[in-house]
């Protein structure tokens, strides 16, 4: 999507697993060391957004210039996509409940993150959740 012919501006993204940090006990011993330990895994990056780009769009790309591992899954039956790990953390991965989860401002959305068009000035958080039904 991007293009010289589009629009760009700043967004923040942040992505952070510190939940994790009082429950390691839930993780299984081998991916102790994938949680950072502030649990912070990319913080307060100001990045680039073109117009018309979603939440996933800016998360996919700058996981992968930051060599931050990430896989994420096409639901076809909802016309959207989920992110499943971020750094070699599942979703699952602490637990039945568990997995990734995203504010915009603040606030959880309500769409998947391919589906939120991001706007100038977005702050975006996806947080490793230890129960996302709470």
């Amino acid at each position: 999507m991007q293009s010289e012919l589009l629009d760009s501006f700043t967004v923040s993204l942040t992505v952070r697993s510190d939940a994790l940090l009082n429950n390691m006990y839930l993780l299984a011993e081998d991916k102790h060391e994938l949680v950072p330990q502030d649990g912070i895994i990319l913080q307060d990056a100001l990045v680039n957004a073109f117009e018309g780009e979603s939440v996933f769009d800016i998360l996919n790309r700058e996981m992968r210039a930051a060599g931050i591992h990430m896989s994420s899954r096409r639901m076809p039956a909802f016309d959207s996509v989920f992110v499943e790990a971020i750094n070699n953390l599942y979703m699952l991965d602490a637990g039945p409940f568990s997995g990734w989860n995203y504010t915009v401002n603040g606030l959880h959305a309500e769409v998947a993150p391919d589906q939120y068009i991001l706007q100038k000035g977005d702050i975006v958080e996806f947080i490793y959740i230890i129960d996302l039904s709470e």
